[in-house]
């Protein structure tokens, strides 16, 4: 089976309720995808302050309804790939998820950064700079697109690198089946 890591940064426009980033309203754009394989080195990225297409990006990253998804937070990520089509949905795994389930349910949303630091170390978390950008207001397009790029390929590195620890931690366990279900339920939930 082929792994993807993958991360989007998206446009925040949507008018309703507090998610701006909402990945249902139509007016949000894909903006900056940064994926790697499991064993690849170098984050591949594409960016388009006009919005990439979805169709498009699933083809380039050779995600196949065999693929193994990572991301934190993945029905994000995938709501936004898979919307407008009739698709089939790769398998998943989220690091959110897993982080959860591998704590004994203790670890409740945990963030990106909070993983970073448990599995990775401290010092490989991610400069702060865009989210000051977008809590100012800035929208995502208007960001520049080096710092974009740069804490998007970050992101991904970060979630591959939890992600082979989480799968190592979890075989040691013998929680492996236990996560792959509660993923293939998770998948279950983003197709409905």
């Amino acid at each position: 089976m082929t792994t993807v890591i993958l991360d989007l940064e998206t446009t925040v426009r949507c008018p309703v309720g507090s998610n701006t980033a909402n990945p249902m309203w139509v007016g949000n754009k894909i903006i900056s995808a940064g994926w790697v394989g499991l064993d690849d080195i170098d984050v591949v990225t594409a960016y388009n302050d006009k919005g990439l297409d979805e169709a498009l990006l699933v083809t380039s990253m050779g995600i196949t309804s065999d693929t193994l998804v990572v991301g934190q937070n993945i029905k994000f990520d995938l709501l936004y790939l898979y919307r407008g089509t009739e698709d089939k949905l790769p398998r998943v795994w989220d690091v959110q998820l897993a982080a959860y389930i591998l704590s004994g349910q203790q670890h409740l949303y945990a963030s990106l950064d909070e993983l970073t630091i448990e599995y990775v170390g401290k010092e490989f978390v991610k400069d702060d700079r865009i989210k000051e950008y977008w809590k100012s207001g800035m929208a995502t397009e208007d960001i520049p697109r080096t710092e974009l790029v740069e804490y998007m390929k970050c992101d991904v590195a970060n979630t591959a690198a939890i992600f082979k620890a989480q799968f190592k931690e979890a075989e040691e366990l013998g929680v492996l089946t236990l996560i792959l279900t509660q993923m293939d339920a998770l998948r279950a939930t983003i197709e409905m």
